[in-house]
Parts: structure tokens; C-alpha cells; sequence
């Protein structure tokens, strides 16, 4: 069972393999750079790939102590 993860970053490995985690299990969490965080804050985290898009709203923040432990 997944405790915590923690994704670093939501470019294209981060945000294709973190997405889809973060849509079945809400232990999941992104640290981002500022203009990530306020992007996937105003439209979620969108991943479109030749699966589907997949968009999600998971705890997001630019240093590690504002996430969720």
C-alpha cells in the first residue's frame, strides 16, 4: 500500500508517471517550481498522452515542509 509519494517536479516523467498515481491514491503530492505551482493550481495537472488526458488537483507546493507528511 502507498504510505506517501512525493513527485519532484511535473514535466514529462514527473507529471506522466505522478498524474495518474495521484488520481487512485490521494497520498500523492508534487514539490514544483513557482510557475508550475501556479499553473496546476488555476487548471489542475493535465497529462495528455495516447492513453487519454488525465487531470488532477494534488497537493502541490514549491518546498517539501508545505506538504502533506
Amino acid at each position: 500500500a502507498i504510505q506517501h509519494v512525493m513527485m519532484v517536479g511535473a514535466g514529462s516523467v514527473g507529471g506522466y508517471f505522478g498524474a495518474p498515481m495521484a488520481k487512485h491514491h490521494p497520498n500523492v503530492s508534487f514539490l514544483l517550481r513557482p510557475k508550475t505551482l501556479a499553473a496546476v493550481r488555476q487548471h489542475g495537472l493535465r497529462v495528455r498522452s495516447a492513453s487519454g488526458m488525465v487531470t488532477v488537483n494534488p497537493p502541490a507546493a514549491c518546498e517539501a515542509r508545505d506538504l502533506p507528511s
